[in-house]
């Protein structure tokens, strides 16, 4: 079965709205810490966004590495600096798991840093 993806607004560290895509199952997860925020951050994207540059305009998204003792290490990607994934406030995510039925819980390990092309660089 193919997986539901969703089309979302990823904020970069400078400030630049970009589109994106991810897991709709994964956008949809709760904060535990802030209910009403995803726990990765960010948005959806609306019609009133039809002007954002593309994802392509970041090399690298910001991500949390979550691990699982029995599946080992994931990679998530986080749409803005202060998603409660990536600050630590959350601590867990449920992710889909090849040959397994249902989602199975995940433990935060930490962030990585994102990459953006140097037209998109403050620096």
């Amino acid at each position: 079965m193919a997986e539901d993806f969703q089309n979302v607004v990823y904020t970069t560290d400078g400030g630049t709205e970009v589109k994106t895509r991810m897991p709709a199952y994964i956008f949809a997860q709760d904060s535990d810490s802030n209910p009403g925020t995803p726990k990765v951050g960010g948005r959806d994207l609306t019609g009133a966004d039809g002007a954002l540059l593309p994802g392509t305009a970041v090399k690298r998204y910001r991500n949390v590495l979550v691990s699982n003792a029995t599946y080992g290490t994931r990679t998530v990607k986080c749409l803005d600096n202060q998603a409660p994934l990536y600050v630590g406030d959350d601590t867990d995510i449920d992710m889909k798991v090849a040959g397994v039925a249902g989602v199975v819980s995940f433990t935060r390990e930490g962030p990585t840093g994102e990459i953006v092309r140097r037209y998109l660089s403050n620096h």
